[in-house]
């Protein structure tokens, strides 16, 4: 990256000083904003002669060819792919250049979109917004790039992941953040009418399948029978509990309130995350545990239930080992762990979808019941529960050979 500086107009008695730099195969021809007399302007070194007068300008045109250098060595160290565009913004920043006041950058967008939606998002949707706000700012201020819309580019989108791998996040976290970026450019292309790259619409967002953490059939069992000599304990295993008998999500079970409860049946007009109507029986189970809190199930933040619960798992004894995964990068590391160690409320829909498979409800009703409406995401629930099925009839094995009734 090679910057030399010529002038705009090498004809006239005065001309204006421009930058040249080749970057990418591309020139970039950049005003300095500076002046000088032509008779003052060496045309050999393509620098003020080193006259009186010419020093300030002489050290004006140093510290800029060193601060594109510093650039240089920063986007190679931070695997950033330097663009035309890129020096432009990062030079536009150092020499404090007016942003055009029209145009919005990309995290004021993400701040409207925020903003306009509060009713069809989430309130974890809305924080994942915010922390991909975080991550954008930390981003722009260490490349010293600010983000337009135009930015985002299939390089952006290389070099934001290589950010991401470098800050420790796993690549599904990373793929979470990508999506979230690609509903937004949408957003401005079909909605705001902006003309945006066609790149994002190729960004790719696989995941890798993670380790569905769950309770057996004995551990459900076992959990159930135990009772902590610490009461918020106790609250926190029944809420998770009646996850399990249910299926709801953690962010229902927090809404229940006792005119929830018709009868035998659960009724919610409308679930948290994909506002559905459910429609639940209620199990022996399930009941006894509303009746315990005369239909007031105990409220607690996701956070303190987390942690509340592996700790009443680890009092009943829930010790099997359960091996999870992490990929970053290329990188995959295995890491073994007791149950009681990983487990959250979230695992609670997770072991009812699973036991209610092996326990024989059939697919098409369990997801209704549990409102999933794409079997892509249920289809791994019905590979564990078939897998148990398999393990027990292998139990078969266990058996003396039997003999003939003849014999």
């Amino acid at each position: 990256m090679k910057a030399t500086y010529q002038l705009k107009t090498p004809s006239e008695k005065e001309s204006l000083i421009m930058l040249s730099v080749y970057i990418g195969g591309e020139r970039l021809r950049y005003s300095t904003a500076k002046s000088i007399k032509v008779k003052d302007w060496n045309k050999e070194t393509n620098l003020p002669k080193e006259i009186k007068g010419n020093t300030d300008i002489r050290v004006f045109l140093s510290d800029l060819k060193n601060e594109i250098e510093r650039y240089s060595i920063n986007a190679h160290l931070n695997q950033i792919t330097p663009t035309k565009d890129r020096l432009k913004a990062h030079l536009d920043i150092y020499l404090k250049k007016a942003t055009p006041a029209k145009e919005t950058t990309l995290l004021d967008y993400i701040k409207e979109y925020k903003e306009k939606n509060p009713e069809n998002l989430q309130p974890s949707t809305i924080q994942s917004y915010t922390t991909l706000e975080l991550h954008l700012n930390t981003f722009q201020a260490e490349t010293g790039i600010i983000l337009y819309p135009r930015d985002i580019t299939t390089d952006f989108n290389q070099d934001f992941k290589k950010f991401l791998l470098d800050c420790n996040l796993q690549n599904n976290t990373i793929t979470k953040y990508v999506r979230k970026l690609k509903v937004i450019m949408k957003w401005l292309e079909l909605v705001k009418k902006i003309n945006v790259p066609s790149d994002y619409r190729h960004f790719k967002t696989s995941e890798n399948l993670q380790t569905i953490v769950y309770l057996t059939q004995s551990e459900v069992i076992q959990l159930y029978n135990h009772n902590s000599k610490l009461e918020y304990l106790n609250r926190t295993k029944d809420l998770f509990l009646f996850g399990v008998f249910t299926g709801l999500r953690f962010s229902d079970l927090i809404r229940l309130t006792p005119d929830n409860i018709k009868a035998d049946t659960l009724i919610l007009q409308t679930t948290q995350k994909t506002q559905s109507y459910a429609s639940i029986p209620l199990n022996s189970f399930a009941k006894a545990i509303l009746a315990k809190y005369d239909n007031n199930l105990p409220k607690i933040s996701n956070q303190k239930a987390n942690v509340y619960l592996k700790q009443v798992c680890k009092e009943a004894g829930i010790n099997d080992t359960v091996t999870l995964t992490e990929v970053k990068g290329a990188d995959r590391v295995e890491t073994t762990y007791p149950k009681h160690e990983v487990i959250s409320m979230h695992d609670s829909r997770r072991s009812h979808i699973v036991l209610s498979l092996e326990l024989g409800v059939q697919t098409e009703t369990l997801m209704k019941l549990t409102t999933h409406k794409d079997y892509s995401s249920f289809a791994r629930y019905v590979e564990i529960a078939e897998a148990t099925k398999k393990r027990e009839m292998l139990k078969w094995e266990n058996l003396s050979p039997l003999k003939a009734v003849n014999e």
